[in-house]
């Protein structure tokens, strides 16, 4: 069933064109109808739209050209061209139109905004997880925000999007996800969520990119010298929970790195230990590292402190790690195959690689079946990055391919914006109904 708009009438708009494209490659209604439906209602001249993947077919009405909605669906990673035989083209838009056979739905504009809070279980961080499970829940129809919290394995999530759908979003993931129905417990964890996504950020400067150690080597900042600096405290703390050095020891000393006052950080896994310089508050930097998920206390014991502070500070048996400043940047291509869709695959990848450090910026497409990342991080951080997301990736060898493909996802990364209007979220079908604009 086609998902109707309250404005579509029965006879199609007066003085405007109506387009019936073939779409080639969906996979689903929910995601890939409504990336399709999303691209196509994005672009100038665009009234209304019904896609359906059953039919694989979407009809658009407006003043839009052809043209210009073949290249909008073709840049989501899908087929698409203009059904010009005549009896194909006015059946698949009495189908798509909500005919005899398909029964038009209620008005999309009915639904009403609501507060759901999840229970997410099975994350290991809050960086990549958090993240991941955060950007699975913003990109499902009908969502206006989320937020994520490892430290308190919940969502709070507002918007139109059903229960069911959240559900679903989150455990496309990997996570495990349940509706809190306690309305207490359900209030007690959004007014937390609320809090801690409201004062996190004020808290801190925006984190500064880490540059990765050895898994035997603290992450250590570029001002960190060998002596520490003069006319500034240094404080020890032990983290609790860390599962290994390079996403959780950098999720930790970014968020250190971060505070007020701090001017270096040495954050070991092996050790369990982070050493901070500067003037910020002891109670400050556990507060920092808890908001990560991880549990954090000061070393008060004045031997254990010197020890660990002499191997973190990088002494005989762990040997310093160069200054990140002496990274240079670069531009890698990776081959990026196993991705679906661009929207939730495609961001999936992009979010993996803009998350690793070092990484200054990353675009994926799944239309060429690539990506072109930009930083001082290691090829083998990138493909690494992808991988644990579930894809396969490798770099580019060839220079000719890979400046060709460069250039492509630039120009696709910098053209596909101007050429529409902002996407307006859209809210799902069923499986097998086509996605309405509200116009």
């Amino acid at each position: 069933m086609p998902v109707m708009d309250s404005s579509v009438a029965s006879e199609p708009p007066t003085h405007e064109d109506v387009a019936v494209l073939r779409i080639e490659g969906m996979m689903c209604q929910k995601n890939c109808g409504t990336t399709v439906a999303s691209a196509l209602r994005a672009c100038d001249g665009v009234s209304a739209v019904s896609v359906s993947f059953p039919l694989a077919a979407a009809l658009v009405h407006g003043t839009a050209q052809s043209n210009a909605l073949v290249v909008a669906v073709e840049d989501m990673g899908f087929d698409a061209q203009v059904v010009t035989d005549a009896s194909e083209s006015e059946e698949l838009a009495r189908q798509l139109g909500g005919g005899d056979d398909i029964p038009a739905v209620a008005p999309a504009a009915q639904a009403q905004a609501a507060e759901i809070v999840l229970r997410v279980t099975g994350m290991m961080c809050q960086k990549n997880c958090g993240t991941t499970a955060t950007n699975a829940l913003r990109n499902t129809a009908g969502v206006s925000s989320a937020v994520v919290s490892f430290k308190h394995g919940a969502a709070l999530v507002r918007g139109t999007a059903s229960a069911s759908d959240l559900v679903e979003a989150v455990e496309m993931m990997g996570f495990d996800a349940e509706v809190v129905a306690d309305e207490f417990d359900a209030a007690e964890l959004a007014h937390q969520l609320s809090m801690e996504h409201e004062t996190v950020a004020p808290a801190c400067k925006p984190p500064i990119d880490s540059t990765l150690a050895s898994n035997h080597m603290p992450v250590m900042d570029s001002s960190v010298a060998s002596e520490p600096p003069t006319h500034e405290d240094v404080a020890v703390l032990r983290i609790e929970g860390m599962m290994c050095q390079k996403n959780c020891g950098t999720t930790v000393a970014s968020a250190l790195r971060a505070c007020d006052g701090v001017s270096a950080v040495s954050v070991s896994f092996p050790l369990a230990a982070a050493l901070v310089h500067g003037t910020a508050q002891s109670n400050a930097l556990v507060v920092a590292v808890e908001d990560m998920g991880f549990d954090a206390q000061v070393v008060t014991d004045a031997s254990e402190s010197e020890e660990l502070a002499r191997q973190l500070g990088g002494g005989d048996d762990i040997p310093a790690v160069a200054p990140a400043a002496q990274a240079q940047a670069a531009e890698i291509v990776l081959r990026v195959t196993g991705m679906m869709c661009q929207k939730n695959c495609g961001t999936t990848a992009t979010n993996a690689l803009r998350n690793t450090a070092g990484v200054s910026s990353a675009v994926v497409s799944f239309k060429h079946g690539a990506a072109l990342v930009r930083g001082t991080a290691s090829a083998s951080d990138l493909v690494e990055a992808v991988e644990m997301m579930g894809f396969d990736a490798e770099v580019v060898a060839d220079e000719f391919d890979a400046a060709e493909l460069a250039h492509q996802l630039s120009m696709e990364h910098e053209t596909v914006a101007p050429a529409c209007k902002p996407p307006i979220d859209s809210t799902l079908a069923s499986n097998h109904m086509p996605v309405m604009d509200s116009s």
